[in-house]
């Protein structure tokens, strides 16, 4: 009888620990799966642009929620790459922080991230993400409110390893490359520091953020650190449309402590340095390249087009002959 009762003793055990291990399955996969649906719609409300992660995994031991290739698309008309991007999310959390409607998040790194800046004769990408950004509005008056919606508090954001691309498309790309500036250019910010996102302010009030708010914050930034390194890696014109467009968006100090931001790094500025005197002389050829084909232009082909031409290409005099 003994025996027979520390068998069935044994077999309830494991059967206990089957059905705790299947619940916690079925659970962290419920969970993980919610998560990925968050994630993806906070990120397609704040930008306009349809936001994709292709895995979310929450891991118990050691209290960790893994993000794996998040990517913001590029708005329509622009190329297939990315708008922004990061390879590795990495959130420190606790299955009870999880149970909290604001869930207090230690640390929050995303590496290896990416940002596309293109800018054509008919517009640029980051003009039309910052729009829908600047239509975000903290108080969630924008939009429904999701029934059981978490919110976030992240007490230190770090983006690493963050690699911009810029390209100048048609003929403002053909401008700014005849003119000596970088048409296609990349630079590196080895990281990106950012403390108290959600608690800090007035714009939150520490009561946390959405997903979407998420997503505004670090686009902004990203997108200012771009605009405050940038300055002779980047072209100038690109970055005053920066500047301008991130005073839309708002303080970034009344969301998010920003700390720091390492220096931008790329080729362009030591490229251009090391021509020195040699480099000014080809800038100042191609300005006169321009002159003289707007010329030739105008007289060959007539004032109505000349004038058209005048709008487009840079330098134009007004006392230059008709």
């Amino acid at each position: 009888m003994l025996n027979k009762i520390i068998k069935l003793g044994a077999a309830l055990s494991v059967l206990i620990a089957l059905f705790f291990i299947v619940s916690t399955t079925i659970l962290l996969s419920n969970f993980n799966a919610l998560a990925k649906l968050a994630i993806e719609r906070g990120g397609t409300r704040a930008t306009g642009s349809a936001t994709t992660v292709s895995g979310v995994n929450f891991r118990p031991v050691g209290g960790k929620l893994s993000l794996d290739k998040f990517a913001i698309a590029n708005p329509a008309g622009y190329s297939s790459r990315a708008f922004f991007a990061f390879g590795n999310g990495v959130l420190a959390v606790t299955i009870d922080s999880l149970r909290e409607p604001v869930i207090v998040v230690p640390t929050l790194l995303l590496e290896d991230a990416s940002l596309s800046l293109e800018k054509g004769d008919s517009g640029a990408n980051y003009q039309t993400i910052m729009d829908n950004l600047a239509k975000l509005k903290w108080d969630g008056s924008d939009a429904p409110a999701a029934s059981g919606a978490k919110k976030l508090i992240i007490n230190d954001l770090t983006i690493r390893n963050l690699k911009v691309s810029v390209e100048m498309l048609g003929k403002l790309g053909a401008v700014t490359k005849a003119l000596g500036q970088p048409g296609d250019v990349a630079v590196t910010i080895a990281e990106i520091k950012l403390a108290n996102v959600g608690r800090t302010g007035t714009g939150v009030g520490g009561s946390g953020v959405t997903a979407s708010q998420l997503s505004k914050i670090i686009l902004q930034a990203v997108m200012t650190a771009v605009a405050e390194n940038g300055g002779g890696l980047l072209p100038a014109d690109l970055l005053g449309d920066l500047s301008g467009n991130l005073s839309k968006l708002g303080d970034l100090k009344k969301l998010a402590d920003l700390r720091s931001i390492s220096k931008a790094v790329g080729t362009a500025k030591e490229v251009l340095g090391s021509l020195g005197e040699a480099g000014e002389k080809l800038q100042e050829k191609g300005q006169q390249a321009i002159d003289a084909a707007r010329k030739n232009l105008e007289k060959g082909i007539g004032k109505g087009l000349g004038d058209g031409l005048g709008k487009v290409l840079p330098g134009a005099k007004e006392d230059e002959p008709k």
